[in-house]
């Protein structure tokens, strides 16, 4: 999946289907940041971490320039490549944001049937 958006919203806007086994959350990898793919029914059926340390998400960040420093550039324009597992009975991917204080902040929901239509699955 390609995922756009910042750090107050965030969606998937293009889609591929791979011929390989979804290979799984690197060992040891967490984040605060997700997206968990759920069911017709509301149900988790899948969770995984998203990597945004290379963007700047911090809230006073949002709509400022790119910071560079070097060869580095460091935006709050969140643009990344996420593998996820394949799942018939996705009916949704809903990214969120767990705050400092323990609240989680729901940043975008993009549908299954959406998904599928960008991978070229049609509905």
């Amino acid at each position: 999946l390609v995922v756009e958006g910042d750090r107050n919203g965030l969606a998937v806007t293009f889609a591929r289907k791979k011929a390989d086994q979804w290979a799984g959350i690197p060992k040891g990898f967490s984040s605060k940041w997700r997206v968990a793919i759920l069911n017709a029914n509301n149900q988790e059926i899948a969770s995984v971490p998203l990597d945004v340390s290379a963007f700047a998400t911090d809230p006073q960040s949002v709509g400022q320039p790119p910071s560079v420093q070097g060869c580095v550039v460091v935006d709050s324009k969140i643009g990344l490549l996420l593998n996820v597992p394949a799942f018939a009975s996705a009916a949704s991917y809903v990214f969120s944001r767990t705050e400092p204080n323990g609240d989680v902040s729901t940043l975008g929901t993009t549908s299954g049937a959406a998904v599928r239509e960008l991978a070229g699955g049609g509905r």
